[in-house]
């Protein structure tokens, strides 16, 4: 088989402009973008997915090379797939502020290790939190759904200089309130129970005074954190689960404009 230099050029054009987008959703994306994964291993999955979309999609109608329109209409194909992945990313964020809220009341703020998925120093609770939202969010197809969002912002937003308007942004960071709301709704039966775990050593403190405290309070606190933690797990598959569901309603929203 044999192809002309215009014919390698078009595919090359075609391939081009979806994989901006693509490559920009993993990049930004809960999972998909983790730190775990190599970069090498991102683009892999970037490529495959790019070139399994390009044959449903119409051939792109782009300004000239590397004119000001052209330039533009990169930034907006790396901007679509930032919004559509980061959206997404700030449920999992959530999820990570409620697990710091648990160890900072249940005395584990201190134990702290490095995070594979986010290449940062978080609380051990925080790092449990976060496997348990991961693994949920594959049981839910919550990557298929991704790509299948993806896939749709072509048919919503077709490649051009035309796209996202900057308002877009700012809805992003709208959802991002949502976020600390998330956050408490996950940690508060665990912050609850510690808190009257507290409540009870302030007692007996003003009861008996010669008591130290710091010797049984600690401990006692720890361990009763770490035994309410499987009590949570109801409300934290709840709570994520409508976390997941306003993030894909406002991506929704604004690739529907």
């Amino acid at each position: 088989m044999s192809f002309t230099a215009a014919q390698l050029v078009d595919w090359l054009h075609a391939f081009f402009w979806p994989f901006l987008r693509v490559a920009a959703m993993i990049t930004a994306a809960p999972v998909l973008g983790s730190e775990s994964i190599s970069p090498r291993a991102r683009l892999m999955v970037a490529i495959m997915i790019t070139l399994l979309l390009v044959p449903v999609l119409p051939p792109p109608q782009t300004p000239a090379l590397f004119s000001a329109a052209w330039g533009l209409a990169v930034v907006q194909q790396i901007f679509i797939g930032l919004v559509i992945g980061f959206t997404l990313q700030l449920a999992f964020e959530a999820i990570i502020v409620g697990g710091q809220i648990v160890a900072m009341g249940a005395g584990l703020g201190f134990a702290q290790l490095t995070d594979p998925v986010r290449g940062v120093t978080t609380p051990v609770v925080s790092q449990y939190f976060i496997i348990l939202a991961s693994l949920l969010f594959l049981a839910l197809q919550g990557h298929l759904l991704l790509i299948r969002y993806t896939a749709d912002s072509f048919q919503w937003l077709p490649i051009g200089p035309a796209g996202l308007e900057w308002g877009a942004a700012w809805a992003v960071a709208g959802f991002a309130s949502n976020m600390f709301a998330g956050a408490i709704q996950v940690a508060l039966p665990a912050t609850l129970a510690v808190l009257l775990v507290n409540i009870a050593f302030g007692v007996i403190s003003r009861s008996a005074p010669a008591l130290n405290l710091f010797s049984i309070g600690l401990p006692a606190a720890l361990l009763f954190g770490l035994a309410v933690l499987p009590l949570t797990l109801d409300g934290f598959a709840g709570g994520f689960n409508q976390l997941l569901e306003q993030a894909w309603q406002l991506i929704g929203n604004i690739l529907r404009g």
